[in-house]
């Protein structure tokens, strides 16, 4: 428990999901050239809240997740989820952004997930950011395995919009 005011920066495009997903606490745009930092008592990265606040994997909440997307928004992405018709919808990524050495042993490739894309009455969305139309379309031809884009999302910098597709895949 805690009193007082909470002020938290993040990147612009987060600021809408974070504002309303902890609506006690004041969330701003980041600005690197800001000066004014005004008065506080206490400054801490954010990764560090996990050891004060969440010690344990039981202080965690069971099925209650902590990011609320727009309402407007999982709308529109469960009626696009719907139009595609039969089978489960699976959110799929399957590597990161972070190419250093010591990540891109933990990259996967689609042919190292075709035992799961190959299970019968899933559908596939792709959330992943740097893949390819070719990449996709050689996959497709190679395994008949169709992974589906939404062409008008970018998942790097509109996650309002990813977080809500996310929230109305059924994984």
């Amino acid at each position: 428990s805690y009193k007082g005011d909470i002020i938290f920066e993040c990147s612009a495009r987060m600021t809408g999901l974070f504002g309303r997903s902890f609506p006690g606490i004041q969330v701003i745009p980041f600005n690197a050239r800001r000066t004014d930092f005004g008065s506080f008592d206490c400054h801490i990265p954010i990764a560090s809240l996990a050891g004060i606040f969440r010690n344990s994997l039981k202080s965690f909440p069971d099925k209650n997740p902590f990011l609320k997307p727009e309402p407007r928004l999982i709308e529109y992405y469960k009626e696009r989820l719907d139009e595609m018709g039969y089978g489960l919808k699976i959110g799929l990524s399957w590597k990161s952004l972070n190419n250093s050495w010591r990540k891109k042993t933990s990259h996967l490739t689609l042919n190292d997930c075709l035992p799961v894309l190959k299970l019968p009455g899933l559908q596939f969305i792709s959330l992943q950011i740097n893949t390819t139309e070719e990449e996709l379309e050689r996959f497709e031809t190679e395994h008949g395995i169709k992974i589906h884009v939404f062409e008008d999302l970018s998942i790097k910098n509109d996650l309002e919009s990813v977080a809500a597709l996310m929230h109305s895949l059924d994984a």
